[in-house]
């Protein structure tokens, strides 16, 4: 399983006299001293709402009794979530500024487990009957010296217990001293052999479960932050309008839907006046973020300041080209996204703008190594600054709550991450969740999935198993006996083969891509300038002849410069190969300095 990855410091204490989380704050308004909250890092916590705390609560239900859910994440309580590393999605749950338990999700099964740590399990001990064992002394001991729970050592255990289950270890006196994972059925744990629970955690001398009083809501989390946010806002506002006044060029607030770019572009409206708002609808979208920014956007008055770039089918068509998208090979970006933002800037700024981007450090090991102000390869006229690359995930929740600005839905229908609902990126839990949610999209994405991998020859267990995310095979697919290579070799080079002679060196052989003159002839100007003859092209470029027959066949030559002979071999292979795949995205028309592409 993945280790902790630390991004940042962890900047969420907690007032235990209001029961509310504080940002960065070591005192709360109220004059109390605040905690450290004991966040597993990267420790970029954020509200518990909506369908979050539905599902949390159904698989409580299911493993400790109806209402344990209920019980444990009650109502009138402020909770938070807070991501960590795992194999799949993996919540950790915070009550009472205390993490209760972490819900991993098991994608060969299929459905969450929680796991509850030795606060949560006394506090489910008192809700429920469910999933206990109770030992004798020398277990007991066994227990605290670190060892697991044998089945000898077993006085009680509830016969509904399977292997898997997360269970309360108790005493004889009936308080529960440590939690952990059951390796056999309940029924054959009393009388039997063998180790019975892989212990977890434990407690040496018994403690009251640290509960406080509730009645507390995010309206009173936000007021009790306001001096920290009001903070964090005169940062950013300075901020862009230092980096404004630095670059003098257009500016533009990247809208995507979710929560960072909204509370950038909050920022940037009390900063300056004079800028734009842009969006790629990437085609593969959720509606309801298509919905939500044209209404949104409308709500704070930028409607007449909105650039909207639609890919439309763009995915779809690209992807019978290059198989489905995956983590090591992000085709769709460059597609659906950085192609149409490189046109919007070349179509509207001139080729040049300074773009105001919701980036945050805490997101991912790669954000967290960028700048706050950089430039993007594969989008050459864009300047990005991210004015709230130091905020957490809580700082803009409670931002936006604080502005009263209207938040995208999905987030409160359990999505955590509002993107493209095909991307490769997913958690198996995020493409369960999308096939209840919105079971026609998941239904389109894994038929097109299904029958990439049926004609590659790929098993049923490389789509059912989310195997498709990844081009070449995860280290853990071999432990899995699932192993595979590539699938999709789509993109065929050009085999040329050198020969020597009396007049120098000459590079030839026979194009294996589609060959369509025309289209090839125009993506020749890197090269020279090309010219048409008898439906063959002719080309001169550093002084070595360049010839592609109607039939297919190339020759490079003849030169004595064999080292610049291999090199535009190289060069002519891509020409082609990008000519002949092309999909019309427009990235290598933003890439080229000279504009030697159309």
């Amino acid at each position: 399983m993945p280790g902790p990855v630390y991004l940042g410091r962890i900047q969420v204490n907690w007032c235990d006299q209001c029961n509310l989380p504080m940002l960065e704050e070591a005192t709360c308004s109220c004059g109390s001293r605040t905690r450290r909250v004991g966040l597993t890092p990267p420790g970029d916590a954020y509200p518990a709402v909506g369908e979050s705390l539905r599902v949390l609560r159904e698989t409580l239900d299911g493993a400790y009794g109806t209402g344990a859910g209920l019980e444990l994440l009650p109502e009138d309580k402020v909770i938070l979530l807070n991501n960590i590393p795992s194999v799949d999605r993996a919540i950790e749950v915070i009550v009472d500024g205390l993490v209760v338990g972490r819900s991993f999700y098991e994608p060969g099964d299929h459905r969450w487990a929680f796991k509850p740590t030795m606060e949560g399990g006394k506090r489910l001990s008192s809700l429920t009957k469910r999933k206990k064992i109770t030992v004798d002394d020398g277990a007991a001991a066994a227990i605290l010296r670190g060892g697991s729970l044998l089945a000898p050592g077993i006085i009680q255990a509830d016969k509904s217990i399977r292997p898997g289950d997360e269970v309360l270890i108790n005493r004889k006196d009936g308080k529960v001293f440590a939690v952990g994972s059951a390796r056999m059925a309940g029924e054959e744990m009393v009388g039997g052999r063998g180790m019975s629970v892989k212990i977890r955690e434990f407690e040496e001398t018994y403690s009251s479960p640290r509960e406080n009083p509730g009645g507390q809501t995010w309206d009173e989390a936000t007021s009790a932050n306001e001096v920290p946010l009001a903070r964090r806002e005169e940062e950013a506002v300075s901020f862009i309008r230092e980096v404004s006044e630095r670059r003098k060029m257009p500016k533009c607030v990247a809208f995507s839907g979710g929560k960072d770019s909204l509370a950038v572009l909050l920022l940037v409206s009390k900063a300056i006046t004079d800028f734009d708002v842009i969006f790629v609808d990437t085609g593969i979208e959720f509606p309801e973020t298509v919905e939500y920014t044209e209404r949104v956007i409308d709500d704070l008055g930028f409607s007449d300041r909105l650039i909207i770039r639609r890919v439309g089918e763009g995915f779809w068509r690209a992807m019978e080209l290059f198989g489905p998208p995956a983590r090591d090979a992000r085709w769709c970006c460059k597609v659906c996204k950085l192609g149409p933002t490189t046109s919007i800037i070349q179509e509207n700024y001139s080729g040049e703008c300074l773009t105001f981007v919701g980036q945050r450090r805490y997101e991912s090991q790669q954000r967290q190594s960028r700048g706050r102000v950089g430039r993007n390869p594969w989008v050459p006229g864009q300047v990005s600054a991210s004015p709230i690359r130091n905020w957490t995930a809580l700082h803009v929740w409670l931002y936006a709550f604080r502005e009263g600005a209207e938040m995208n839905p999905l987030y409160f229908r359990a999505y955590a991450r509002i993107g493209c609902f095909v991307c490769p990126a997913s958690e198996v839990a995020e493409l369960d969740h999308l096939a209840e949610t919105h079971p026609e999209m998941h239904k389109r994405l894994m038929d097109e999935i299904d029958r990439h991998g049926s004609a590659a020859g790929m098993p049923e267990s490389w789509w059912a198993n989310g195997l498709w995310r990844w081009r070449l095979s995860p280290p853990w697919a071999g432990e899995a006996d699932v192993a595979y290579e590539d699938p999709f070799e789509y993109i065929s080079m050009v085999p040329l083969e050198e020969k020597v002679d009396d007049t120098g060196a000459v590079l030839s052989g026979k194009l294996d891509v589609p060959f369509e003159v025309e289209r090839v002839s125009n993506a020749l100007a890197p090269l020279g300038e090309a010219r048409m003859d008898g439906g063959s092209i002719r080309l001169e470029s550093m002084g070595v002849p360049i010839n592609i027959d109607k039939d297919g066949k190339v020759e490079i030559g003849p030169t004595e410069n064999g080292k610049l002979l291999r090199e535009l071999g190289r060069r002519l292979t891509s020409c082609i190969v990008k000519a002949s795949h092309c999909v019309g995205c427009g990235t290598c028309v933003g890439s080229c300095h000279r504009g030697a592409i159309d």
